[in-house]
């Protein structure tokens, strides 16, 4: 496993006490994080870090209130401008509990919420999962280059997932919640594209594009990607992209994968 002092982090906070707690907290646990003070920095700092450095920031802590632009709208456009192979583990810092708020961040595409003030062992879990997802992810990419997957499945993460969650059994059950989101997300983005509400394209393309690459369904996870690209321009630029044949595209990889996940998991 990776040693946390060499993980890229980014911190993204704007109060001068919760900086510098978060940062006391981060360093304990021997990460070396950067920081950034408002959401227009933060966005600039995770660009170049990945698209010059060609060094991407691997978890980024996200406070949801910030000055400028807030950390939901930052992670929006973090997911939707930068490629997946890209993407940083995201983490939404915030004081509010309220569960509606906490499920509207994960819409947004974070991947773990954190409530203030910050917890050590709350903390630490997250890291956890980080690190659990990492390792799948790593080993994904080593051995196949998801953007020319010719399989529907990948079957070494489907089979690393299994190992991880203790059997088969405990991996069906995740699977078949995963087939019923995917309807149901599926279902959303035809309704959006139906309504011309570009941000539920935007917002449910996301979330099924990173679940389904997460289990190894690669070629859906690149169509996926481009939808959810073209959903973004279509909602902040002035010329709409037709998305009527991607759209068709992602529902025949879609039916692939639910078909073969079905037969898998029998």
């Amino acid at each position: 496993m990776e040693h946390n002092s060499k993980i890229p982090v980014l911190l993204v906070e704007d109060n001068p006490v919760n900086q510098r707690v978060a940062m006391m907290m981060l360093q304990k646990l021997g990460f070396q994080p950067d920081f950034a003070g408002n959401g227009q920095q933060a966005l600039k700092m995770v660009k170049e870090k990945a698209l010059l450095e060609s060094s991407p920031y691997k978890v980024v802590f996200l406070d949801i209130f910030l000055p400028d632009i807030d950390g939901s709208e930052v992670c929006r456009r973090i997911r939707a401008e930068l490629p997946l192979k890209e993407q940083p583990f995201i983490v939404a810092l915030t004081a509010d509990e309220s569960q509606e708020n906490l499920k509207h961040y994960i819409e947004d595409g974070m991947d773990a919420i954190l409530i203030k003030p910050l917890k050590m062992s709350e903390l630490q879990e997250v890291i956890d999962i980080f690190q659990k997802k990492n390792l799948i992810l790593k080993a994904q990419s080593k051995e196949i280059d998801w953007r020319n997957a010719g399989e529907v499945l990948h079957l070494p993460t489907l089979q690393k997932w299994q190992e991880m969650l203790g059997g088969k059994e405990a991996f069906r059950n995740v699977v078949s919640i995963y087939i019923k989101d995917a309807r149901l997300l599926f279902e959303g983005i035809e309704r959006g594209v139906a309504e011309d509400n570009w941000k539920l394209v935007h917002r449910n393309a996301h979330t099924l594009k990173s679940t389904s690459a997460n289990l190894g369904a690669l070629g859906l996870a690149s169509v996926l990607e481009e939808v959810e690209l073209i959903a973004y321009e279509n909602l902040t630029g002035d010329f709409p992209r037709s998305v009527t044949d991607l759209i068709r595209q992602a529902r025949d990889c879609l039916n692939k994968v639910l078909q073969e996940l079905e037969t898998y998991i029998q």
